[in-house]
């Protein structure tokens, strides 16, 4: 038996391809008829990874990432990501490179025309902003964490600068939180990092965006984890446009 990566619905029911995609998230089940299936010609495997939830059943769609010598890391030939429909149609077809080699997470909007892809191995990830069906890169950054849809057209994120501080963590940069908006300036801050502050999105609740923050009273601080503090705050969700 295959654990294959499908998208569920968090709340259960079963919508059409045009209805509310802002509840699919990715997760992990097992599944025993779609460990595999043919995509022009090539014959496509699920990757095998950890269950993230127990008690999922599959939905709408499941997505496969090929790679001939091995299905978890790319060597040699780029491994991919496909997105089918639930009886198995391809609806979204992209290629990673040797740096992003792995997709982490997919989050679609609302419509399911647009979706950010999270990929990578490392503590920071790479997102990009894809149209769907066609693949093509719209938007890129780096950063941390969930990322959520704000409509159909904006979304908020965690961007990382890897700008040192001297923590001693993989990650060591700077984290601030911005709302990417194709109608307006593109993506600006929110919350951004200051010498003694970074913030990391938790959530957004009705007109409100969650943020955590950790602070230290000198930059200092920074290379002892013991001095950072944390509190969560809450910024209004910025208009569109």
């Amino acid at each position: 038996m295959r654990i294959v990566w499908c998208l569920t619905l968090v709340l259960g029911a079963s919508l059409a391809w045009a209805g509310d995609f802002s509840e699919y998230r990715l997760r992990a089940v097992q599944e025993d008829g779609a460990s595999s299936c043919m995509l022009d010609g090539v014959e496509l495997h699920a990757v095998e990874v950890p269950p993230k939830e127990e008690g999922w059943e599959p939905e709408i769609y499941f997505w496969f990432e090929t790679d001939p010598e091995n299905m978890s890391c790319a060597k040699g030939q780029n491994p991919s990501v496909h997105v089918f429909s639930a009886d198995l149609k391809p609806v979204l077809s992209v290629w990673l490179t040797e740096e992003d080699r792995y997709c982490r997470e997919l989050y679609f909007n609302p419509g399911a025309t647009r979706v950010v892809m999270e990929t990578g191995t490392s503590a920071v990830g790479q997102y990009v902003l894809r149209d769907v069906p066609s693949g093509d890169s719209l938007f890129e950054y780096f950063g941390q964490g969930e990322c959520f849809w704000l409509g159909p057209h904006r979304f908020v994120f965690t961007r990382y600068d890897d700008s040192p501080r001297g923590m001693p963590v993989e990650a060591d940069g700077r984290f601030s939180v911005e709302v990417y908006d194709p109608a307006g300036p593109g993506a600006f801050s929110v919350k951004a990092a200051t010498s003694l502050s970074d913030y990391t999105l938790k959530d957004v609740e009705g007109d409100e965006i969650v943020i955590e923050e950790q602070y230290v009273d000198t930059p200092e601080d920074w290379k002892d984890l013991e001095k950072i503090k944390t509190r969560e705050i809450r910024v209004p969700v910025p208009a569109a446009g």
